[in-house]
């Protein structure tokens, strides 16, 4: 939108066509690495869950169930931000929020946010 701006106003005219067609293909693959990465978590959520059952001593699952989550610094958390911003401007930026969120461990306290991300307009 930004060139299409600048074009008018310096009375230029631009064929935009292979641009919104490679847009186009980014936000198909964004969409497939979308369903990808909700694959592996439905994954590993199910391989947790087996082995959660697969304790047989109450005193080690109960241990295993009640680690606590990890704690963020502001620092941490400002740098999601960030990246959360970052992100809706630019939906490629969402490996780099989502590879931070997987670093951190907390990518389950901010899913719904990410998956988010990616909704269409209604």
């Amino acid at each position: 939108m930004v060139i299409e701006v600048l074009a008018k106003m310096m009375g230029i005219e631009i064929d935009f066509a292979d641009l919104d067609k490679q847009g186009e293909v980014m936000e198909q693959k964004l969409i497939e690495l979308l369903d990808k990465m909700k694959l592996a978590i439905e994954d590993q959520s199910a391989e947790q869950d087996f082995t959660e059952r697969a304790i047989t001593d109450q005193d080690n699952k109960e241990e295993a169930e009640s680690d606590p989550e990890p704690v963020l610094g502001l620092e941490a958390r400002q740098r999601i931000e960030r990246l959360f911003e970052k992100s809706r401007r630019d939906r490629t930026a969402a490996i780099e929020l989502k590879q931070e969120l997987d670093r951190l461990g907390v990518f389950d306290r901010y899913e719904d946010r990410f998956l988010d991300l990616f909704k269409k307009a209604e």
